[in-house]
């Protein structure tokens, strides 16, 4: 696997910081949606058992 280092050796500062806050917002939304998938299951799963 190709690390970040690897691909662009000196990558330019801002333009690394902006990937890396485009990369965090993608991050926390995928986990937020995830997050809502896992908690709508378990309470239909819940609801279920009841």
């Amino acid at each position: 696997m190709k690390t970040q280092s690897t691909l662009h050796p000196n990558p330019p500062l801002a333009a690394s910081s902006v990937n890396k806050a485009a990369d965090d917002d993608e991050d926390k939304s995928a986990i937020r949606s995830l997050r809502k998938r896992v908690l709508d299951k378990l309470n239909a799963h819940q609801l279920l058992s009841e």
